[in-house]
């Protein structure tokens, strides 16, 4: 009672006098803050800190403490995102601790609720508490608070999980028909209690469940493999007498599929198996059937490529040659896919050889030197193709460094025309100039690559002295054109220069809301005794709570505690050896809304 007449004597004509205009310290606002949490009034304890926040909005003492009197009256959307802005300004680890620590309990305290309707949205909210207490520890080893409550939620998590898990596995038995979405439900029970047991390593009930999801996830697999298995050689053996060639690649691609999932299977079981080398012959005969599949698919690609143009043959070799190297590596036994990887390499090596040389004797016909470096260009990726497959061949090396001493002139002569160009239109057009002298860098590096791979020492270094050239002087027109003046500009003091902008509401000497001498905040004038009897009344509670602080330091210092002052040990649900079966949890049997208010009261930096 003497707390709510102490608060409402802060209020005067409708307006709410702010202590830190009388040289209140963030300690000794909280201080009666605490005062009216503890009188049961978190409503009072809530309109001082909303008033104080207004001189100070960015404090995460008072902000923190603000979301503890959301919480105190279940408000937890309000506290969650109080809490939330004050972790942006926050620096004191401790406070920070305690800020992870309350936004797990806000979550604790919506998965308690959720725990009988909605276990899953349950089991979400704990984890994202555990998450919370986890990160409050890290910041405060020695936080009781995030070790009790953390330790309580683990335990939930754990309990949820098991019974969770004992509600599938009976689901489970409904779908025997439905392979797929047994297999999902055993997945998904085996990955909960894995994550049980890393929280609770001897937890007995979660350790003989996980032996029971194990085995039934492994012979559920295995099934499923075997039916895949059958598949794969059903649809290769089908395909064996078809002769259409649309249903010849969609029964390949059937046995593709099927082939890689029994594989895929049967490692997954092989991996919850004490035994995985029996998984092994099954392994390898999918493995045989993928290879299959490939080397046909292949095969007929190579067939068609016969009746194909000239133009699309060495894409269709390319695509057969990708079907061969996927057989072998299926199987690196098939000999017949490695024959034929050879065979078609040799053939691709020939047509990148023909075009390229094709490219090359074409250019008789061009003049341009940009139209001639560009068939350069081309052939010169076409004959590196070809190397790529057959990189012994003499001749072949020697087409290809001709052709790229050939391309490397042709980007020296068109990179001298761009620097040229570029370096005309730099006093007129210094944007067309940065264009031009960039490409001609770019061409004269191209130049000194190609010529230094093929070992002309001399010519790379000019052309890497011709680029540093046309590079230097396409930044000395970037700088011109920066210097240059913009539409619009003025030059100071001119008309159109910007004047100094007038004061804004909130800059410093203007006089704080609420405040003595301030024109807002209440519909009327008080007179001046009024604000003398409510400045005296400031400065008194100031006084109360100065004395409140050194009483609660001392009774701190000498671990005294008065009979009957609630002691603040919690704020949450929760705290250690709690049922999670009762109303009333906690090693105390204490209630939701325990606030620790510890935090609040250490002085903090002027904001």
């Amino acid at each position: 009672m003497k707390t709510k007449t102490l608060f409402c004597a802060l209020f005067l004509s409708g307006r709410l006098l702010l202590l830190s205009s009388y040289g209140a310290t963030v300690e000794e606002i909280v201080v009666l803050a605490e005062a009216q949490m503890t009188a049961g009034d978190p409503e009072a304890a809530r309109s001082l800190l909303v008033a104080e926040l207004q001189q100070k909005p960015e404090n995460p003492y008072l902000l923190y403490n603000l979301g503890l009197t959301y919480v105190a009256e279940n408000e937890l959307a309000l506290a969650e995102e109080t809490f939330r802005k004050a972790d942006l300004f926050v620096t004191d680890p401790e406070l920070h601790a305690r800020i992870f620590a309350q936004q797990g309990n806000i979550q604790a305290k919506l998965g308690r609720a959720s725990y009988d309707t909605d276990p899953d949205m349950a089991l979400q909210q704990w984890r994202s508490a555990h998450q919370y207490y986890q990160s409050a520890l890290r910041k405060d080893k020695s936080l009781e608070l995030a070790k009790d409550n953390g330790n309580v939620t683990r335990e939930g998590m754990v309990a949820l999980i098991v019974k969770g898990t004992e509600t599938r596995l009976a689901t489970a038995e409904a779908f025997e028909r439905n392979t797929y979405v047994k297999i999902d439900m055993l997945r998904r029970c085996y990955q909960d209690l894995d994550e049980a047991l890393t929280l609770s390593p001897k937890h007995e009930q979660a350790q003989n469940l996980y032996k029971q999801v194990e085995n039934l996830l492994a012979e559920n697999l295995n099934s499923l493999a075997e039916n895949k298995l059958a598949d794969a050689k059903q649809y290769l053996e089908s395909n064996a007498e078809e002769t259409n060639e649309k249903k010849r690649k969609q029964a390949f691609g059937k046995t593709v599929d099927a082939a890689t999932q029994s594989i895929q299977l049967f490692e997954d079981a092989a991996s919850l198996s004490t035994e995985p080398e029996k998984f092994e012959k099954k392994i390898a005969e999918g493995q045989a059937l993928l290879s299959q599949a490939y080397l046909g698919m292949g095969k007929d690609k190579l067939e068609s490529m016969e009746a194909m143009p000239e133009k699309r043959q060495s894409a269709i070799a390319e695509a057969a040659l990708e079907n061969f190297q996927q057989s072998l590596a299926a199987d690196p036994g098939n000999q017949e896919a490695e024959g034929l990887i050879d065979e078609v390499e040799q053939m691709l090596a020939q047509k990148y050889e023909a075009e390229a040389d094709a490219l090359v004797q074409d250019l008789e016909r061009l003049n341009k030197e940009t139209s001639k470096a560009s068939k350069r260009k081309h052939a010169d990726e076409l004959y590196d193709q070809a190397l790529a497959l057959n990189p012994d061949d003499e001749e072949l090396q020697a087409k290809d460094k001709a052709n790229a001493l050939a391309l490397a002139g042709l980007l020296n002569e068109t990179g001298k025309q761009k620097m040229e160009k570029g370096e005309a239109m730099l006093p007129d057009n210094p944007e067309g100039a940065i264009t031009n002298l960039e490409a001609a860098a770019s061409d004269f590096n191209q130049a000194m690559s190609l010529l230094e791979e093929h070992g002309d020492e001399a010519g790379s270094q000019a052309a890497q002295a011709a680029a540093d050239d046309a590079a230097a002087a396409a930044d000395g027109a970037v700088d011109k054109l920066a210097e240059a003046p913009q539409p619009g500009d003025s030059p100071d003091g001119a008309p159109g220069a910007k004047a100094s902008e007038a004061p804004q509401p909130g800059s410093p000497g203007e006089t704080p809301p609420g405040a003595p001498g301030s024109e807002t905040g209440g519909s009327s004038e008080p007179t001046m005794g009024q604000l003398q009897k409510s400045s005296d009344q400031a400065m008194s509670l100031l006084q109360q709570a100065r004395a409140l602080a050194q009483e609660a330091a001392s009774a701190t210092d000498t671990g005294a505690t008065e009979a009957g002052t609630p002691t603040y040990q919690s704020i949450s649900f929760v705290a250690e050896g709690g049922d999670f079966n009762n109303d009333t949890v906690g090693s105390g049997g204490e209630k939701e809304g325990n606030f620790n208010t510890q935090p609040m009261k250490k002085p903090a930096r002027d904001w």
